[in-house]
């Protein structure tokens, strides 16, 4: 059978907040200076494989889910061989006020190691460059398989969790698995 892609409408994904970062440094050392500066916890999550234009590419993915249920992704594309200067996306989802995003650009402003941030915005107009399109397009494709993937992510989590049985007949019954 066949694969069908399906490409979504420009404000499906509105409840992102999108900065585009330029740093010199790897994903890991970025994820560690951004926990430092702005208190977050990111982690390591398995690759993100995205489809783009019929072909997959690979992303570093570092996740963190804070008390308030706002999710923050560092997101990377994997590239062959070393680079002078690397390119992220940080996605923050259910992340509202112009306070807060205004504390997240001056935190990552004062990492000595970003030489770039800005905050991305949805909005489409018929009078983008094409680079600016293609960005949004690109991100557009990894929201569709971020969402996918983190699923993927939550259901394997699951699994590795211990289950506790309600009431156990005895001890040697709960053992003996």
């Amino acid at each position: 059978m066949k694969k069908q892609h399906f490409k979504p409408d420009t404000g499906q994904h509105l409840d992102y907040v999108i900065f585009s970062l330029s740093a010199t440094v790897e994903g890991y050392r970025l994820a560690f200076r951004l926990n430092g500066k702005l208190g977050l916890q990111l982690a390591r999550k398995p690759d993100l494989k995205v489809m783009e234009m019929g072909d997959t590419k690979h992303y570093e993915l570092y996740f963190f889910c804070n008390d308030h249920d706002t999710e923050y992704y560092l997101i990377e594309e994997l590239a062959a061989g070393q680079q002078l200067m690397n390119h992220f996306f940080l996605l923050v989802r259910n992340f509202f006020g112009e306070s807060q995003i205004t504390h997240l650009l001056e935190g990552a402003a004062n990492i000595p190691e970003i030489l770039d941030i800005n905050r991305l915005m949805a909005a489409q107009s018929t009078s983008q460059k094409a680079s600016s399109q293609k960005t949004m397009d690109r991100i557009q494709a990894i929201l569709v398989d971020l969402e996918n993937h983190m699923a993927d992510i939550k259901r394997e989590e699951d699994k590795l969790k211990v289950k506790l049985q309600s009431k156990p007949a005895s001890i040697k019954k709960l053992y003996s698995r």
